[in-house]
């Protein structure tokens, strides 16, 4: 049997071959070929419609079969890889895990509700009692407070007794003095919570305008440090944000004060005052340049308010006035431009105040005042010296670029007298006296040699 002969029998005739065992099955229109080469026989045509888009699997029925370079065109019911609009909903099978993973609205929902503990939110009080979130801020009083968990204790601190000065009302101290500087300081461990909003220490008439340098520790840490020179003698006061302290905490109050040249320094000490504990402290003890604490008290002081304070909450601010409904504030005052003062809570109109004084200077000063043509008026005084015998004696005053003098005042002494210009209708007892650009000019009318004068001037001027 010729192998490249064409079959058309009757489909499905099987064909048995001795030597090699070979079945064949008739197929309609199909071509067997032989050993070289294919049959020629017609087979199924070419298809010349365009491939479908991807969709639901099917076998399909159509005979033409499909070309080896044949083209899908695209699905427009799919996302593209490369981006695509969605015109319908996309559901996402869970929320993300990887940081690559898209977010479901839930997920975002979540982590918007949680930003309410990462955000702060500004909350009126108008408690007691209130309940507040994390990260909540309010204004109790005269407290600015912040919520560091979700709460409803009260933000602001509560004292439980009066304000006490740690160094007791019972200090009568005694003043010693030594030629050089010292530190000193006093050290109080607290019997009670509460918290501090002052300290300070004494500065003596003795070493007004020495240096000296303030230090508050809580617990071994320093919580405020400052450098003065005092022109007063007196307690010196440092105010401070509060600072809540619980009890067992240990506060001290150092002073270090450095010589003014090689003067004697003087400090005040009482003996045995911390044998006794002062109010709300169990032990207090003092020490001065390094030596072991004692019950000798020095003068630094620490002003201590008992109280309760709820740990739910973080201190942001203190002073000011309430907002909200805050029990322990009051009003702004008015903002019609004048100036006001309270007393008891209640705003009145004060005088606006006046120029800041001015003392007696050979060097140029600002007078606080102005000129009519709102030029700054300055003062200087010169020393004019001795004054002439009846004649005109002139002296520099050596003030650049005046504009024009509005005060003129000379101040003469001499014979047991005091004088200023003098004008008389006796010309012998006149003392005259004017000025120019450069110059200070006094006349007399009569021998004044022996007297000597100061001349101060008020002034404005064209560069200032």
């Amino acid at each position: 049997m010729s192998t490249n002969a064409p079959i058309n029998d009757t489909p499905q005739i099987n064909v048995t071959l001795a030597q090699p065992q070979v079945v064949i099955t008739m197929v309609p229109g199909v071509v067997i070929g032989g050993p070289g080469g294919g049959g020629s026989g017609a087979g199924p045509p070419a298809s010349t419609v365009l491939p479908i888009m991807d969709g639901i699997a099917a076998i399909g029925i159509a005979t033409p079969y499909s070309r080896e370079d044949h083209v899908h065109p695209s699905d427009t019911s799919r996302v593209i890889k490369a981006g695509d609009t969605m015109t319908g909903t996309l559901v996402l099978a869970a929320d993300p895990v990887n940081p690559s993973e898209a977010s479901t609205k839930n997920y975002v929902d979540t982590q918007i509700t949680s930003l309410n503990e990462v955000y702060v939110n500004w909350v009126p009080y108008t408690g007691p009692p209130q309940t507040f979130r994390n990260q909540d801020m309010t204004r109790d009083g005269d407290w600015t407070m912040i919520a560091n968990k979700d709460t409803n204790q009260r933000p602001a601190p509560q004292a439980t007794g009066p304000t006490e000065d740690l160094l007791p009302d019972t200090w009568t101290p005694t003043t010693a003095n030594a030629r050089a500087g010292y530190t000193i300081y006093n050290e109080w461990t607290l019997s009670q919570a509460g918290w501090i909003d002052q300290h300070g220490v004494d500065v003596l008439a003795q070493n007004v305008n020495a240096l000296h340098a303030v230090t508050l520790t809580v617990n071994g840490v320093t919580r405020d440090h400052l450098t003065f020179t005092p022109s007063t003698a007196g307690v010196f006061w440092v105010d401070i944000t509060p600072m809540l302290v619980v009890s067992g905490a240990v506060l001290r109050e150092t002073l270090q004060l450095t010589q003014t040249a090689n003067n004697v320094m003087y400090w005040v000490q009482q003996s045995g005052l911390f044998a006794t504990p002062p109010t709300n402290c169990s032990l207090a003890v003092g020490s001065k340049d390094g030596a072991a604490a004692g019950t000798t008290a020095y003068g630094a002081h620490l002003q201590f308010i008992p109280g309760a304070a709820s740990p739910d909450w973080e201190i942001v601010a203190y002073g000011g006035t309430a907002s909200g409904g805050g029990m322990l504030g009051v009003p702004e005052a008015p903002t019609d431009g004048q100036l006001y003062g309270r007393e008891n809570a209640a705003w009145s109109v004060v005088p606006a105040p006046g120029p800041p004084p001015i003392n007696y200077s050979t060097s140029e000063q600002w007078t606080g005042l102005l000129w009519l043509d709102g030029k700054k008026i300055y003062q200087r005084t010169i020393n004019f010296g001795v004054l002439p015998n009846t004649a005109t004696a002139n002296v520099a005053h050596g003030i650049a670029n005046i504009s024009y003098i509005t005060l003129i005042n000379l101040q003469a002494t001499g014979s047991g007298y005091f004088s200023s210009i003098f004008v008389s209708a006796t010309s012998a007892n006149i003392i005259g006296c004017y000025v120019n650009g450069t110059d200070i000019f006094v006349e007399t009318g009569s021998n004044r040699s022996s007297w000597n004068a100061y001349v101060t001037l008020q002034y404005t001027c064209t560069d200032r």
